[in-house]
């Protein structure tokens, strides 16, 4: 569950005690985004519908914001390369958008928790001859409840470690594999899921957003470095999204579906280089970036305090489960 961005949302609602000043806000803000969005949106950034090449690839594909990539550029018309660890969703997730949108896919099985060099090499030699015009780096992880930092270690499969390999260093490895040809060729789209939780305060996800920062500062540089070659780079800062890793059940206007979010995406993408990709998550990370700025050792703390309590219930939970 994404508690970083659910206490953050709690924490600015806490400080506004009456509904009517919380949606009078809530109201002005959105006025002020939809102004700001329009002011600084540069036309065309990059056509994604004109075709940056024949391939699309998306890692983390499967699932949540990944697939919702995945079919949305199939739908554009781009082949797919999908690139997951479980090879069995992968060939579902490939036959449904051959049916649905009749383009070809090509899997590739991939466990980025690991920092294997054959895997690696392998990935390396399936996209080397491929005229790859899109690259979305989604694939991530963080742990499934709040934990402080000396307690990783014995989370099996959350350890630090993997949280680097996934969010970190499978982006970089992928980039450097793709963004050379893009180069030659000078055109291409690279775009970069990165998380709320790279500009807000994340006790208990500490290396979890630390590595999200990691992206968002990786990906700004990095499309300094390469607009003028003729490559995008585009970071999207996204907040609660009804997936898997988030644990959210029901869709919202602070947590939309992954298709919903997805194509909101794709138009920020186009006008944009950075981006929370969605008008509800501008909104909360708006309210959040000033709270935090004005009152920064308090709304850490806060957050603290929430995680601390949702730790607390989550062991109680898992007890109350081990003793039946």
């Amino acid at each position: 569950y994404d508690y970083t961005s659910w206490c953050m949302n709690r924490v600015v609602y806490n400080i506004f005690q009456s509904k009517m000043e919380f949606i009078f806000l809530v109201v002005v803000i959105i006025l002020i985004l939809v102004i700001h969005s329009k002011v600084m949106s540069v036309d065309n950034i990059v056509v994604i519908e004109e075709m940056l090449g024949r391939w699309a690839v998306v890692t983390g594909a499967t699932d949540g914001i990944g697939k919702a990539f995945a079919h949305e550029l199939a739908r554009m018309g781009y082949d797919m390369v999908l690139v997951s660890r479980n090879q069995e969703k992968l060939d579902a997730t490939a036959s449904e958008i051959e049916g649905r949108f009749k383009v070809s896919t090509k899997t590739v099985q991939a466990d980025f928790s690991s920092s294997d060099e054959q895997m690696y090499s392998r990935l390396k030699s399936e996209l080397e001859d491929l005229d790859i015009g899109v690259l979305v780096n989604n694939v991530g992880t963080s742990c499934d409840h709040p934990v402080y930092f000396l307690e990783l270690e014995n989370h099996p499969g959350q350890s630090y470690q993997s949280m680097v390999n996934v969010n970190i260093a499978s982006m970089v490895r992928m980039t450097s594999f793709i963004l050379p040809r893009m180069v030659q060729k000078r055109k291409g789209l690279i775009i970069n899921v990165s998380s709320q939780a790279s500009k807000m305060p994340t006790p208990l996800f500490t290396v979890y957003g630390a590595t999200k920062s990691f992206v968002t500062k990786f990906s700004q540089d990095l499309s300094t470095e390469y607009r003028s070659k003729g490559v995008n780079i585009h970071v999207l800062t996204t907040g609660l999204v009804q997936t898997k890793l988030s644990g959210v059940e029901k869709t919202s206007f602070f947590s939309p579906s992954p298709q919903t979010y997805v194509r909101s995406a794709i138009n920020e993408v186009s006008k944009k280089r950075c981006s929370d990709g969605y008008i509800g998550h501008q909104l909360v990370s708006f309210i959040a970036s000033v709270v935090t700025f004005f009152i920064p050792e308090t709304t850490g703390s806060l957050v603290l305090k929430m995680l601390n309590h949702s730790k607390t219930l989550r062991v109680k939970q898992c007890n109350d489960c081990d003793s039946k």
